[in-house]
């Protein structure tokens, strides 16, 4: 009967320590004392951990981030696209761990294909130096989320956004050429929301802002086509 009690107190105590825990405590983006915020935007490494052409691709981003010292890199899709995905993401997550340096991610349209989003962002939310999220669940995809770059003066006052988003993969009902996708309006919706409750925050001022995503909006492919086509209106 004893040990019955002892084991019962045993799991009440396990109980009650997983619920102490807290959410992953992510790095602070903060401005520098001169003001500046450097950022890195690495795009398509399309890393693939069994290539021969991929092994040199930690020690270039290593040696790049060591040579600008930025206080944010981004990395915006495409980035592990064959091979192992496991072991090609771990690479990335020692890659950055080497580099020391807080990160964020967005997803590109290759990355899903060999994998899923919420592969990628379970492990990335394993890794300290991951500053970014699954993001709103009503929101198609995974990854779209605000990070607050805030005051060089110690507050936590946000000085300026970045927005980060899931820009999908391909457009649904196109089987035979299946033409890149782009961002749907709830995500601008979100966008939107966001920034207006920024904005409110700082006393009707908005905030410098940056938006990082994989594929542009379609109004850039409509005006590229224009400019290729030599239509200038």
């Amino acid at each position: 009967m004893r040990k019955n009690i002892v084991f019962t107190l045993l799991i009440a105590i396990l109980w009650s320590c997983s619920d102490l825990k807290t959410e992953r405590t992510r790095p602070e983006l903060r401005f520098n004392e001169d003001g500046t915020f450097t950022i890195m935007q690495l795009t398509d490494l399309h890393y693939n951990n069994e290539s021969e052409r991929s092994w040199p691709i930690p020690e270039q981003v290593q040696n790049l981030v060591k040579a600008e010292n930025p206080d944010l890199v981004i990395l915006t899709g495409d980035i592990v696209t064959s091979g192992d995905p496991a072991e090609g993401w771990k690479a990335i997550g020692d890659m950055m761990a080497k580099a020391g340096v807080p990160y964020a991610v967005t997803i590109g349209n290759h990355d899903p294909e060999i994998t899923s989003r919420e592969f990628i962002f379970d492990y990335l939310e394993t890794q300290p130096l991951f500053v970014g999220e699954k993001g709103p669940e009503h929101l198609k995809g995974m990854g779209t989320y605000a990070l607050e770059i805030l005051a060089s003066d110690g507050s936590d006052k946000a000085r300026s956004i970045i927005y980060c988003m899931d820009s999908n993969d391909y457009h649904i009902g196109y089987e035979t050429n299946r033409p890149y996708a782009w961002i749907e309006w709830d995500k601008i919706a979100w966008y939107r929301n966001l920034s207006r409750s920024y904005t409110e925050a700082n006393g009707g001022k908005p905030l410098p802002s940056l938006a990082f995503f994989h594929i542009p909006p379609k109004e850039f492919k409509e005006a590229w086509d224009k400019c290729y086509r030599g239509d200038k209106d």
